[in-house]
């Protein structure tokens, strides 16, 4: 999933990402302020930073099996701490 993929999206509200999809880049859902559920699939390798930076209505990130654990949990955790500081 390409930089910038969905930024500033004002009508995605959900999102499963298609198991093709191995790495999710920069800012890919950067500012899409009504997303509020989205699910990564196990074959996601690599999560790039501020992929979640301005989604302050997210809600649910369920992410299926094992992937790379502390990336994941980077990412999530970067977006959120931006989140309530806001």
């Amino acid at each position: 999933m390409g930089n910038r993929s969905f930024y500033g999206c004002d009508s995605l509200t959900e999102i499963s990402i298609p198991s093709r999809v191995v790495k999710i880049e920069y800012s890919a859902f950067e500012l899409c302020r009504i997303l509020k559920n989205i699910t990564i699939p196990k074959n996601v390798q690599e999560i790039e930073y501020s992929v979640f930076d301005g989604c302050s209505n997210l809600g649910s990130i369920i992410v299926e099996e094992k992937i790379q654990d502390r990336i994941v949990e980077i990412t999530v955790m970067q977006s959120l701490k931006q989140k309530q500081m806001r």
